[in-house]
């Protein structure tokens, strides 16, 4: 900036400093609701540069009202007011996690929901671990979109199943659309499982353990004895033939 255009906004701002003296206004705002309106912006995603190139308020000026600044100048906290929380270019990471997690346990592998969200491997992961403490609007509106497409439909992978059941991810019978979102919300616990799907999902626990290159008695072992040796020798058997048992001949 010029020194002649610094000259001429220095006397408009005076111009106006003056205007709202005799108007009865004293120029400046209380510090801590300007300071309040600031974390608000931060906690929903906004940066400290982002915020100040949206006002046009410098992020040194920004930096001490969030440390305790008693007044901030009209001008200036009008701008910094007009920057709303929910026009974040980020949002917190929790409802991606909370999709991509359920997508898991629905059978739609991690590596998968990044793919078609463009989301490279790194950062999915990184997005899961908490390590990231925001992630971008548009990417966290891909996720929600291939949410929405997939999770009424059972996906193609036992593993990731398997992975999501360890972990204890919720699926997506678990969430309602409209708080997943919510810090507040909490996983609902669902119906129980009748015997066959408990059994379905006990047969693809043991197959991909299996695949993983455990024996029966290992197997066995990590399901915490739930089931006779009997019975995991029989599955591994016909996962590995490829061949069912006939229960019929076998009871006749």
């Amino acid at each position: 900036m010029s020194t002649a255009t610094q000259r001429t906004m220095y006397r408009i701002n005076r111009k106006r400093r003056t205007q709202r003296k005799l108007q009865g206004h004293t120029g400046l705002v209380d510090g801590p609701a300007v300071a309040a309106h600031l974390q608000a912006c931060l906690d929903a995603g906004w940066t400290r540069n982002g915020i100040s190139s949206t006002s046009g308020v410098s992020v040194r000026a920004i930096r001490y009202i969030l440390a305790g600044q008693p007044t901030v100048q009209h001008d200036n906290a009008t701008r910094l007011l007009a920057v709303r929380p929910d026009h974040s270019p980020c949002v917190p990471p929790l409802g991606s996690i909370r999709r991509i997690q359920a997508l898991s346990r629905a059978g739609y592998t991690i590596d998968w929901t990044g793919n078609q969200a463009g989301c490279s491997h790194r950062h999915i992961y990184e997005i899961l671990n908490g390590t990231v403490a925001h992630v971008d609007r548009r990417l966290a509106e891909r996720f929600a979109e291939i949410y929405r497409r997939h999770e009424g439909t059972p996906g193609p992978s036992s593993p990731a199943r398997v992975l999501a059941k360890s972990k204890g991810w919720p699926g997506p019978d678990a969430w309602d659309v409209d708080t997943i979102d919510d810090p507040n919300a909490q996983p609902e616990a669902g119906r129980v499982a009748n015997f066959l799907e408990r059994a379905a999902i006990r047969r693809e626990e043991i197959i991909h353990l299996a695949w993983c290159g455990n024996t029966p008695e290992q197997i066995l072992a990590r399901l915490n004895n739930e089931v006779s040796i009997a019975t995991v020798r029989q599955i591994v058997q016909e996962w590995r033939t490829g061949q069912k048992r006939d229960r019929k001949q076998v009871a006749a």
